[in-house]
């Protein structure tokens, strides 16, 4: 049985609610990479016909990365260590980077929290223009050092929210002080030295006044809007992170069906299947983007509303089972998606195919489950078709036939149609449980 990866820290909460989730508790190997030189190891071996790519846990349990069905990235932390001890931070360094060498062999799986793909829609940049793009207002926002751009900008908006642009704190004292958004004035600003404006970058946002600030969690199509009463205490009025979040009143919210699509389509264009958003409500009622991490927290959300955001996580690892791989080319990880994207930018068509887990068996079972799909050998109809090619057009040939004509048992080909893309998934639905019986 393939598992899901989940790469974390033995302090991670997040992933204990997940873990908890899961139909099957064994079909999850947790990896806490703050013990990666102790408890936990990974090895990477090959020569001649031999070659293994494996971590192994504390109860000496191994899974081989070519077994794992998708990967959760969570929170993974380096293992502690004295810092004055320089042969030990070399020591952390090289196990960290192996470990990713070994992590980087998966990126054909699928992952909610891939690094690099997380870099990348973590962009200040990145997110504001994709907002803007996708409709949504964006606070007139400036990074920049030129000290008479940031005083002018000052002096236009007045009230300014000034951000970090990357750094999470800093250690004082021995103690760690988070960064927070700070609000200040255009005289505040004025009365500072064009030495300190200019000493490094600046990521200032005009301030907008707020009703209330939501955070929306979205999980592939789940998305589980939230309302924090920020501005019904002075602590937490400018960021509402700077005090507990239990002392904030919290509730589930009420979005329209159009936003709800915006937020995943949001997602999609990053090519990412989670997002935690942050944005203002007006008092007069309008939103406004303030950003979205790609790996945010979201427990306590579930904590203090009741919302199922833990299981939807767990849900979105599971059902990825199924299938071993998808053939379809405007899928990235598609040998052919460069020339899908050259050709068909809009698209490849509705013809997919995919490989089921089961093999012929519960190919048969898979197609002989659905209702919706007309199984027949004919693609290009208005109705969603199906068809199992090892137990019907290629059923004459024997097996290593097939396999040379590139026919495998568990495939399944797909020609979707018209009908409401709902009922088409419930179908899908019906015919997965069954392979899973067979």
């Amino acid at each position: 049985m393939n598992k899901v990866l989940l790469i974390t820290n033995i302090d991670d909460p997040h992933a204990d609610a997940v873990i908890k989730k899961f139909k099957n508790k064994q079909g999850v190997f947790r990896v806490n990479t703050d013990f990666i030189l102790s408890t936990f190891q990974y090895e990477f071996f090959i020569e001649n016909d031999i070659n293994h790519t494996i971590f192994t846990n504390p109860n000496g349990v191994v899974i081989n990365l070519d077994n794992i069905s998708a990967v959760y990235y969570r929170r993974p932390e380096k293992p502690s260590f004295n810092l004055d001890d320089l042969l030990m931070k070399v020591a952390v360094d090289e196990a960290w980077h192996g470990m990713y060498h070994l992590l980087f062999n998966s990126f054909d799986k699928p992952w909610l929290g891939h690094p690099h793909k997380d870099k990348y829609a973590s962009s200040r940049v990145v997110q504001l223009n994709l907002a803007k793009k996708n409709g949504w207002r964006v606070p007139p926002t400036i990074i920049s050092k030129n000290v008479k751009e940031i005083r002018d900008f000052a002096f236009k908006h007045k009230e300014l929210a000034l951000k970090p642009l990357g750094e999470k704190g800093v250690c004082l004292m021995d103690e760690w002080v988070p960064y927070f958004t700070s609000k200040f004035s255009y005289e505040e600003l004025d009365s500072k030295l064009d030495e300190e404006i200019s000493l490094t970058y600046n990521y200032l946002q005009a301030y907008i006044p707020k009703k209330n600030e939501w955070r929306i969690t979205v999980i592939g199509e789940d998305v589980f809007p939230c309302i924090i009463h920020s501005q019904e205490c002075d602590e937490s009025k400018v960021d509402w992170r700077t005090i507990d979040y239990d002392s904030i009143l919290h509730e589930k919210g009420e979005i329209s069906d159009k936003f709800k699509n915006e937020l995943v389509q949001y997602l999609k264009l990053l090519n990412i299947p989670f997002g935690a958003f942050d944005f203002i409500l007006t008092p007069e009622n309008e939103f406004v983007f303030l950003e979205c991490n790609p790996n945010g927290q979201w427990l306590w959300i579930e904590e203090l509303t009741g919302m199922p955001i833990s299981q939807s996580i767990a849900n979105w690892l599971e059902k990825r089972d199924e299938v071993e791989r998808v053939n379809y080319a405007s899928l990235d990880s598609n040998r052919y998606n460069k020339l899908a994207n050259k050709y068909t930018p809009a698209g490849s068509g509705a013809v997919l195919s995919f490989e089921i887990k089961g093999g012929i068996e519960a190919g048969k079972k898979f197609v002989e489950a659905l209702e919706l799909h007309s199984h027949v050998a004919n693609i290009g109809d208005v109705r969603s078709l199906v068809i199992h090619p090892a137990s019907t057009t290629h059923a004459q040939l024997t097996p290593q036939e097939q396999l040379t004509a590139g026919v495998t048992p568990g495939l399944i080909r797909l020609a979707v149609g018209i009908e409401n893309i709902d009922d088409i998934l419930a179908d899908l639905d019906s015919g997965f449980r069954a392979a899973k019986g067979a």
